[in-house]
């Protein structure tokens, strides 16, 4: 009642107070607020500016302000002024002038209500610009671009030291620089959010799958919840199962509100991200799709097409953007209805609407002008609304890239447009370059004919088809470039061919100089150095030795590159002018190997003299050794060595004659053939030498296969004596093959010692049959020793399964023991009767004796595993039966009633309430059934589901009890809830609400530094 009194008489002194401060107001000097006009974005209070103390300078900040806004299509404003009088808390003075200024620019002509930014700077009187209050607002766009208000208070009040230093241009030109980072910010991170959704996605699609299994498991609980609900019930009377029913449709309320609630934040996320592509297609093309500009009417051919698709993608992305939007509104609101906490149809609709209801496209949201902008068609479509998102993501790429292509070709064209007038030029200036080399331009007429025709070609349509425009001026461009090189290069290869006409001539001369020498005849023989009649001088003249050929073709080739340089064929110049200074070099390379080969005669001859000398003496030993073999060896061992012989003496007899044809080329001058001759010459004679190396080469290797095959032949007969010794010794453990390949080598000894006491035989393979029978015998020898080994290897190996066995059958000997490992042991213990049994057999396979043995210590350490594995599973299904007995005892034991204070009344909960252990009692007994018939798995696995039963059973009964505390802790608090409420109806209804301003308003206080200021902020 006092409550109720104290509001009736607060209504009455509410009035008196606002009448009171709308009469001061009213005899006030107001804070200066400037009319909006469109064309104007910096508004600076003129007594400000006019300051004889400080006056603010704002010169050149309009233009920044529109160059800063036209980044992101914003507006940017800037207000300053004096605080007036109004009696308006400091702390509030900002935001208050803020909204009271915007209320009058709202309602003006050609202010952008969706896209401006304001900043405002007030300051105390008196011109102290120590204290100032910063701050302003944010439009619809720019909070869409993802600028908060919280961010904007920062970003004015970071730079409020230059406000403290009168520099007022540099505070908002910072100011709004930093929005437009904070904006680039943004996008980046949008980028970002992008990525994360389609990973979100993927992680939402598997615990989608996952929630469904737990629902799915969750039912089933609840279905087996509520037969022990019946029995409480049955016992408590319809008061408990109502509590109980009340606290189960709250747990699953709570449920979907969490699931709804999820799906909110991942598709808020998606609808940002959606926002955030629309909007950089709108800062960055959205001028190509004003129609105002006409674009769809200057436009023709590919651009035409181009632009117009693009056009069609983006009205896709606009109708598409709104239609999520509405979606995810709805979606909202089911969520934001959905107040009653036993009730989930307002979360059942908000997961319906984002998870499984289509959502389609027609295009009805878009408004006129959108639509005159889109040409009035919308393809209507419908999607799930995941597919929506990944299409919007390609049609974004799609429409980006053309419209992309199509502002990048409007500004190449004429880029390229200025290149090509500038070559053009370029290329008349090169005329009189080419006028000075003796060249016309006659030849690339054509050429630039053509190109000045395409270059007017491409302008024609530069406007009207930049994509095409744009292609065909960069090949102009280049044409143009290439005509330029192909100018400079017919310049340069002219004035080359000068040095090409220099070395010819500097061949010629070297002809010239070296005809002029005397011949020098002094041939290296006594007696032959007459020279009466023969040419003083170098002829430089034989048949296949004259200069002048290539001097001919050279000056032949730098008249045709000349012809070819006017003509405009520099291709064809280049390789006239190559040939050219090619057959120069020649013509100079030849003289110098007429006079070698001059030089090398007189050098060699005497060599071969002495070569001849050496071969003829050589010849001797050789025949002696072609004698030698005839007589002692086989015609087929030394077939081809007395050809040898015949070959060098051909050699020797016609080396005089070969010499006189050498000393008359040189007397005629035909250096170079007389050369040839002389190298050939000596070339045969060192062949010929080699060739009786080999002779006797061959000669030696025979008799030394003789020696070898005679020795060899009598080791063998003595290892097969002392075999015949070692085989009876080792008569037990040596195998019958052994015997056998032992014997069929006596009749290959017997053969092998008639045919080495021959005097002549087949050496070569007498000696490689007497190496095979010398290691066969070894290889028995090696035979015996390995296979007595053997017999050794596989007694030990036998005595170690013996081992094996033994410790086999005791690992086995325990309660838990199945029939796999004792049918394990079994194969071991008769892999040991088996290999005792072989090993007294005579010739036996030794290395088979013991391959078995291996298999029999397997078969053991099989049945050790086998054993060690029952024992542990019975083992643990013994103790797992023991465990799931002593919870069951527990379980159903227990008391599961519970005390709570509700509201400081004292309350008792769940007195009848038992546990249900009927399923735990019978997997119990189904475990004790497989533990008898030794399925030790089966038995643990049943044992373990009778623990987990009686658990479940136990945490079903505190949950009925649980639930029952909440139901009450519910109902209690509903009603606390609702008394609140009434008095809160009541409290309204006597009070008025003064609240009013922006949304997106702020400032900062005036800055601290008097008592009569707050350092609070309004947000």
């Amino acid at each position: 009642m006092q409550t109720l009194i104290g509001r009736l008489f607060l209504v009455p002194l509410l009035a008196v107070v606002a009448a009171l401060s709308l009469s001061t107001q009213a005899f006030a000097a107001d804070t200066w607020q400037p009319r909006f006009n469109p064309s104007q974005h910096v508004y600076v209070e003129p007594a400000l500016t006019s300051s004889a103390n400080a006056p603010v300078n704002v010169s050149g900040l309009e233009q920044d302000l529109v160059q800063f806004g036209q980044k992101h299509n914003l507006q940017i404003f800037f207000v300053m002024a004096e605080r007036g009088t109004e009696n308006i808390d400091n702390a509030q003075f900002g935001a208050r002038m803020i909204d009271r200024l915007l209320a009058s620019w709202q309602g003006s002509n050609g202010f952008p209500a969706d896209n401006y930014v304001l900043i405002t700077v007030y300051r105390l009187p008196g011109g102290d610009w120590q204290k100032t209050a910063r701050g302003g607002n944010l439009g619809p766009r720019a909070i869409s671009l993802g600028l908060t208000v919280s961010q904007f208070q920062d970003i004015v009040n970071a730079h409020k030291g230059r406000l403290q230093n009168n520099d007022v241009r540099g505070f908002v030109r910072n100011a709004a620089g930093d929005v437009n980072s904070a904006i680039d910010a943004r996008i980046a991170q949008a980028a970002q959010a992008e990525r994360d959704r389609i990973a979100r996605e993927a992680q939402a699609e598997r615990d989608r799958i996952a929630r469904e299994a737990q629902e799915r498991e969750d039912a089933a609980r609840r279905a087996e919840q509520m037969k022990t609900f019946v029995t409480v019930a049955t016992y408590g009377g319809p008061p408990l199962v109502i509590i109980i029913v009340l606290g189960v449709l709250f747990f699953v309320t709570r449920r979907k509100r969490a699931q709804a609630e999820g799906l909110l934040n991942g598709k808020r996320s998606d609808a940002q991200n959606l926002g955030a592509r629309y909007t950089e297609l709108e800062d960055n093309y959205l001028g190509f799709l004003d129609s105002n500009k006409g674009w769809d009417g200057r436009l023709k051919n590919r651009s035409l097409t181009e632009f117009r698709a693009a056009v069609a993608l983006y009205s896709q992305l606009t109708t598409a953007k709104l239609a999520f939007s509405g979606r995810f509104d709805a979606a909202q609101a089911a969520f934001d209805g959905n107040r009653n906490p036993f009730y989930w149809g307002g979360y059942n609709k908000t997961i319906e609407l984002l998870t499984v209801a289509q959502i389609t496209v027609t295009g009805a949201e878009l408004t006129d002008d959108q639509r005159t902008l889109f040409g009035g068609t919308v393809q209507e479509k419908t999607y799930e609304l995941s597919g929506l998102m990944t299409e919007m993501e390609d049609v974004y790429k799609s429409c980006k890239s053309k419209l992309s292509a199509l502002k990048t070709a409007m500004h190449k064209v004429r880029e390229n447009q200025g290149d090509v007038a500038r070559l053009i030029q370029e290329v008349e200036d090169m005329k009189p370059q080419l006028t000075a080399a003796e060249l016309t331009f006659d030849p690339y007429t054509e050429t630039m004919a053509s190109l000045t025709g395409a270059r007017d070609a491409f302008i024609a349509i530069m406007n009207s088809d930049p994509l095409e425009a744009s292609d065909d001026s960069q090949a102009v461009e280049d044409g143009v470039e290439a005509l330029k090189k192909t100018l400079t290069r017919a310049v340069t290869l002219k004035a080359s061919l000068t040095s090409t006409a220099t070395a010819i001539e500097t061949s010629a001369q070297k002809v010239a100089a070296t005809r002029g020498k005397p011949a020098d005849y002094n041939y290296p023989e006594v007696g032959n150095n007459a020279v009466d009649k023969l040419p003083v001088n170098l002829l430089l003249a034989e048949e296949t030795g004259n200069p002048d050929t290539q001097l001919k073709n050279a000056r032949d080739f730098l008249a045709s590159a000349g012809k070819h340089v006017l003509a405009g064929q520099l291709d064809k110049a280049d390789e006239a002018k190559a040939s050219a200074a090619k057959e120069a070099k020649a013509a100079a390379d030849l003289v110098d190997a007429i006079v070698a080969a001059a030089a090398f005669i007189q050098a060699g001859v005497p060599n071969i003299r002495k070569a001849v000398s050496k071969l003829s003496s050589e010849i001797t030993g050789g025949d002696a050794d072609v004698d030698e073999l005839k007589a002692g060896f086989l015609k087929k061992n030394y077939e081809g060595q007395p050809e040898k012989l015949v070959a060098a003496k051909s050699v020797r007899d016609k080396t005089e004659a070969e010499l006189a044809k050498v000393k008359k080329a040189f007397f005629e001058q035909r250096y170079l053939a007389g050369r040839e001759l002389l190298e050939t010459l000596g070339s045969d004679i060192q062949t010929s030498r080699d060739a009786i190396v080999e002779v006797d080469t061959c000669l030696k290797t025979l008799k030394a296969n003789r020696e070898h095959a005679k020795s060899t032949v009598a080791s063998a007969a003595d290892l097969a004596a002392a075999l015949v010794r070692k085989l009876k010794s080792n008569d037990f453990t040596t195998s019958r093959a052994t015997d056998d390949a032992y014997a069929a080598q006596q009749p290959v000894l017997t053969r092998q010692k008639a045919d080495v006491e021959l005097d002549v035989t087949d050496w070569p393979a007498a000696a490689k049959a007497a190496d095979e029978l010398l290691g066969k015998l070894k290889g028995i020898d090696g035979d015996i020793d390995t296979q007595k080994r053997a017999y050794e290897n596989a007694k030990i190996a036998i005595s170690n399964l013996g081992s094996a066995v033994k410790a086999s059958q005791g690992n086995c000997d325990h309660d838990y023991i199945r029939q796999p490992a004792l049918n394990k042991l079994a194969e071991g213990e008769g892999a040991l009767d088996k290999a005792n049994g072989a090993i007294k057999v005579a010739k036996s396979d030794w290395n088979a004796i013991a391959a078995a043995t291996e298999k029999g210590k397997d078969a053991c350490t099989k049945a050790n595993e086998l054993s060690a594995a029952d024992k542990k599973a019975g083992t643990e299904a013994q103790a797992a039966i023991n465990a799931a007995s002593t919870k069951i005892t527990s379980v159903e034991g227990k008391d599961y009633s519970d005390s709570k204070t509700i509201g400081g009344r004292h309350r008792t909960f769940g007195q009848n309430v038992s546990a249900n252990t009927s399923n735990a009692t019978s997997e119990l007994r189904s475990a004790r059934t497989k533990m008898s018939s030794k399925d030790y798995e089966g038995a643990k696995k049943d044992a373990d589901d009778a623990l987990r039963a009686a658990k479940k059973a136990e945490s079903d009964a505190d949950a009925v009890t649980a639930a029952a505390i909440a139901a009450a802790i519910t109902t209690y608090n509903n009603e606390q809830a609702e008394q609140r409420r009434q008095e809160e109806a009541a409290s309204r209804s006597s009070s008025s609400n003064f609240d009013s301003g922006s949304s997106y308003s702020t400032s900062s206080s005036f800055d601290s530094g008097s008592s009569s200021t707050t350092s609070s902020n309004f947000d």
